[in-house]
Order: C-alpha cells, then sequence, then structure tokens
C-alpha cells in the first residue's frame, strides 16, 4: 500500500484509583520512570485522563500492536500510584465538576478553561480519534464527506456511555450529551474543498471565535494542522478488537477513495437529517434503526452493515482486512455489556469490570 495511506489514533483511558472512582494521575513521576513516554503518554485537561498516541501505520495489525504496547506501559506506569486504566465514554458515577484538573495546565487548557468555564469542566469524556492521512486534498475531502454521511453508523457500533453520574441514562451514549455543550460540535457542515475550510476557521478566528492555532471540534473534521481526516465520534473502546475493526473500516474506505473506487456523492445529505440518524444511533446504540433518506425507509443495522462489507469489499481483499470486519462488529455490544455488568455487581463490579477488560486486553 503507497505510504501515503497511513493510520494513526488518540485513545482517551479514564485513571481510577482501587475503589474505582477517578484518581488524578502525576505525569512526571510517570515521565520520569520512563521519559520515551512523554511522546506519546499525554495529559489533557482533567488530572483523571490519560492520552495515549501512536505512530501512523500503513496496515491495522501494527497499529494496534503498538497501542496494546503502549496500553500496557500506561498500566504500569499507573501501578505505583495505585491506579488503573479503563476504557468507556464516561465514568459510571463521578461528577465532572467534582475533578480537578492539572495545577499547570497547558496554554491551551488554560484558554479552554478561561473560555467556557463550566463547559469545559464538564466536558470530562473519553472518545477514540482515528486519523486518515490521504496524499492529495481533494481525497481528504472525498472521505471526510463519505465519512459525515456514515457518523451515525459509527456512533451506534460503538455507542459505550450509558451511565452517568450514578445513573441509567436511557442512552446508549451518553458522551456525545456531554460535548454538546460546547459549540461546533455533532454533525460537521459539508465543506467541499479544503479551501473552504480554512477559510472558515480563518474567518472564525479573525472574528474572535476561535484562538490562533485553534480548530473546530466536530465529530468529524479536516485537520486545520495535518494533512488528515480525523474521526472524533467514537466512544473509548476496551476491546482491542473492535478498535482494529474500526481502523479497517476507515483504512478501507480510504483505500477506495485513493483508487479512485469509491462512491462520488452527487448531493450531500443535510445536516438535519444527519441529525436524526445521529440521535436515534447515540439513544439506541446497535439496536438503532436509521433512516434511509434517499427513500425515507429506516434500516437496521445488520443490514447497514452487510452492505457496507459489499461496497467495501475490493479494498478489504487487497487489505486483507475482509475476515477482520465481517467478525462481528455489533458483538458484544459495549453500551449492553456495562448494562449486564453493573446488573450484576453494582457500580463496584461495572468499574472493576470495565478496569479488567482494558487490562485484559493490552497484558
Amino acid at each position: 500500500m503507497p505510504g501515503s495511506l497511513l493510520i494513526g489514533l488518540e485513545d482517551e483511558l479514564m485513571v481510577l484509583q482501587a475503589d474505582g472512582q477517578l484518581a488524578a494521575h502525576d505525569f512526571e513521576a510517570s515521565w520520569a520512570r520512563e521519559p520515551t513516554s512523554r511522546r506519546w503518554l499525554l495529559r489533557e485537561m482533567h488530572a483523571a485522563t490519560l492520552e495515549l498516541l501512536t505512530d501512523p501505520f500503513e496496515h491495522p495489525a501494527p497499529l494496534i500492536e503498538q497501542l496494546q504496547r503502549r496500553r500496557a506501559m500506561a498500566h504500569r506506569l499507573a501501578q505505583p500510584q495505585g491506579q488503573r486504566l479503563a476504557a468507556a465514554g464516561l465514568h459510571p458515577q463521578a461528577s465532572p465538576w467534582l475533578q480537578p484538573v492539572h495545577s499547570q495546565l497547558s496554554p491551551h487548557y488554560a484558554a479552554l478553561q478561561q473560555e467556557f468555564g463550566d463547559v469545559a469542566q464538564g466536558a470530562l469524556s473519553f472518545g477514540l480519534h482515528l486519523h486518515v492521512s490521504l496524499p492529495g486534498e481533494a481525497q481528504r475531502v472525498q472521505l471526510y464527506r463519505l465519512l459525515r454521511e456514515r457518523l451515525p453508523l459509527f456512533i451506534a457500533c460503538t455507542a459505550n456511555a450509558p451511565f452517568s453520574e450514578g445513573r441509567d441514562t436511557g442512552l446508549a451514549s451518553f458522551r456525545h450529551a456531554w460535548l454538546a455543550r460546547y459549540p461546533r460540535m455533532g454533525v460537521p457542515p459539508d465543506f467541499e474543498s479544503t479551501a473552504q475550510a480554512t477559510q472558515h476557521v480563518q474567518r472564525l478566528r479573525a472574528c474572535g471565535s476561535l484562538g490562533q492555532g485553534a480548530g473546530l471540534w466536530y465529530d468529524l473534521r479536516l485537520h486545520h494542522r495535518l494533512p488528515t481526516v480525523e474521526l472524533r465520534a467514537i466512544d473509548a473502546q476496551a476491546d482491542l478488537r473492535r478498535i482494529e475493526q474500526l481502523a479497517s473500516w476507515l483504512l478501507a474506505l480510504a483505500w477506495l477513495v485513493a483508487q479512485g473506487r469509491a462512491p462520488t456523492l452527487t448531493q450531500a445529505t443535510a445536516t438535519v437529517l444527519i441529525e436524526e440518524n445521529h440521535w436515534r444511533a447515540r439513544r439506541h446504540g446497535a439496536a438503532a434503526k436509521l433512516v434511509d433518506w434517499s427513500r425515507d425507509a429506516e434500516s437496521a443495522l445488520p443490514e447497514l452493515l452487510q452492505a457496507e462489507a459489499t461496497l467495501l469489499a475490493p479494498a478489504l481483499q487487497a487489505l486483507g482486512l475482509r475476515e477482520l470486519f465481517e467478525r462481528g462488529l455489533l458483538q458484544p455490544e459495549p453500551a449492553a455489556e456495562q448494562r449486564r455488568w453493573q446488573g450484576q455487581g453494582g457500580w463496584a463490579g461495572l468499574l472493576q469490570t470495565l478496569a479488567d477488560q482494558t487490562l485484559q486486553a493490552c497484558c
């Protein structure tokens, strides 16, 4: 595969103390124990969040192998602090308003805190961000527009935040409700060129809505600094196999674009219509029925994924990913698993299992 077609990710994990509640991580201690971790183990605004970065790769297999190693190292760095790590879209019990931020915030996060106040304090959530690079701007825009149409499908397959502040929200992913308090979140505009996206960002900067160097935070974006399309809609996932399937899906779609074999959008779906499916996806997760707006008819997720597998078949075959992608992306369903674990073991049992599942996936 051409070296210009690459995939990488950002993995946001929650830091837990022994009883499962959120804990402030000491990054200086971690970096001192393992200096190379400064490159890939990052802090965000809240002290209970670890962000792991990977390098870009041409194939999902080495990407997941590196993520597995880095999760394992992050676990080892957390253990001397009496901490564990877990992956889910939200902590099931914690109130974001009570969680400490880092005492010395980076200029970026300090600016967020100053500008957005309680909105920034309350946006304690954990996501998986996938980046794909393609060789040309036109190809990146084509992939962006195809992914924009598929945002609800990705959300429905990965919804992993049914609980918030100690209650069942009734949704498969409540993480999006927390993040929606920020401006410029959710379904992005239909940019038809990188120039159009850049001009929009520059206009917001010029009028003071965005800081210099800042970008947009939608569920999907043409990155403002990197030559990538970034998918930001996915809740954090404990299951590395599921992450590998998602990376395979994204890379296969990018391969079709790079090969000139992807479908061409004659007319983009209106944002308000994608938002209807966005709601269905985060409300019902894998049980969602999404609307095909070309015929105003509902389809269940298995049917939609089968159609996607048919579309991706040439790419999956060329990349050696067909078996992986078709190996049951909907099973087990993360939100349903969380509800089952909570029903069996209460909050303590759920938090213990989330940490165990995350640890089991990497160590």
